[in-house]
């Protein structure tokens, strides 16, 4: 088993567009214990095992493939601070032009106008997700 064609159930389950407990239940009733493997807290199911959840589900295991959109990260300026805890208004760097988007945090207390949150995952057109680290300390990183 090759660690780079291993993937989380959990990321099986996004790219399938399933529950996490239809995939357990597939992993359980269709796989060898050769096609997946625990990490830690993780399951990790190989490329055949995903070929065969798909074919259990009659899906095309072409299509299935074809569903994986790499996630492309932007990085955005934090330009407000909002009541909202977990919320900040930021500018996409690059697309000024488009607007105030919004973002979500675990902690917006820490965060200052000015900050560059990179690594931030577009959730919809005006919405993103910060996957990085929080600050340590209030302005700085």
């Amino acid at each position: 088993m090759d660690p780079e064609s291993m993937q989380s159930e959990r990321e099986v389950a996004e790219r399938m567009g399933l529950t996490i407990g239809v995939v357990r239940m597939l992993r359980t009733d269709h796989l060898d214990p050769a096609d997946w493997r625990r990490s830690g807290r993780e399951i990790l199911i190989s490329d055949t095992g995903r070929k065969k959840m798909a074919a259990a589900l009659n899906l095309d295991p072409v299509a299935s493939e074809e569903l994986e959109a790499p996630v492309i990260f932007a990085d955005v300026v934090v330009k407000k601070i909002v009541a909202n805890p977990r919320i900040v208004m930021g500018a996409v760097v690059g697309l000024e032009a488009q607007g105030l988007v919004r973002v979500r945090v675990r902690d917006a207390s820490k965060l200052v106008p000015g900050m560059l949150l990179a690594k931030c995952a577009p959730k919809s057109e005006t919405l993103y997700q910060y996957t990085g680290r929080q600050p340590r300390y209030r302005g700085r990183f």
